[in-house]
């Protein structure tokens, strides 16, 4: 009886070829690139969040601004078409007109320009709505509201500031992909040179983003 030799056949599954320490860095570097791809999209939302708010409370600054701008000029030509009326109407020693013109002036303004009677005629401003008159309060509301316009601008600045850092993080995320699908690649390769190539353009791509990150936080 003829006698059947058997011969084992090698497993065709695949495996990896390369050094032995290949497995453990890929895993490394596939594991700190998931983790720093997800804090990038993590700060890139965080830094959207907080660019809308600051536009929403710049527009909500501007308005203010605006309304407080609007006040002011409006107090300014009140105050002073008041004034020039009571003085006419002293002028015509027309008691019963000044009396009603005083009535309608503003309780601030009216400090303004019992400040301004009250000094010699030689010392006192040209007018009582002048920056010496101690008790001319509009001005002060003037720089209310441009000090709302400053927060308004700055607030603006920041949200810019916020969206900007935020779409550069969206990049580091996307160049991110790189790192993942060549250390992917590196696994399949057959050729040591080629996986050193792709390993080191993982490391390379992997700290630009992680740098980026830093530096954007």
């Amino acid at each position: 009886m003829a006698s059947h030799t058997h011969h084992a056949h090698p497993a065709h599954d695949a495996h990896m070829t390369g050094p032995v320490w290949l497995p453990v860095v890929l895993a490394l570097l596939l594991g700190a690139a998931a983790l720093v791809a997800g804090l990038t999209t993590w700060r890139a939302a965080t830094h959207s969040a907080h660019a809308q708010k600051a536009f929403t409370l710049s527009t909500q600054a501007t308005n203010n601004a605006n309304s407080l701008q609007q006040d002011a000029s409006q107090a300014v030509n009140s105050e002073r078409e008041l004034f020039i009326a009571y003085e006419d109407a002293v002028a015509q020693h027309d008691k019963v007109l000044s009396d009603e013109v005083r009535g309608l002036i503003d309780p601030s303004t009216l400090r303004a320009i019992t400040w301004w009677l009250a000094q010699p005629s030689g010392a006192r401003p040209a007018s009582p709505f002048a920056a010496a008159n101690p008790q001319w309060t509009t001005p002060r509301r003037i720089i209310d509201a441009r000090s709302a316009l400053n927060d308004s601008t700055d607030l603006l600045t920041s949200a810019d500031n916020q969206i900007h850092r935020s779409h550069e993080l969206e990049l580091f995320d996307a160049i991110l992909a790189i790192a993942l699908l060549t250390g992917g690649l590196t696994a399949t390769l057959q050729s040591r040179p080629a996986q050193m190539i792709l390993l080191g353009v993982s490391v390379a791509v992997l700290g630009v983003a992680t740098i980026g990150l830093v530096v954007l936080w």
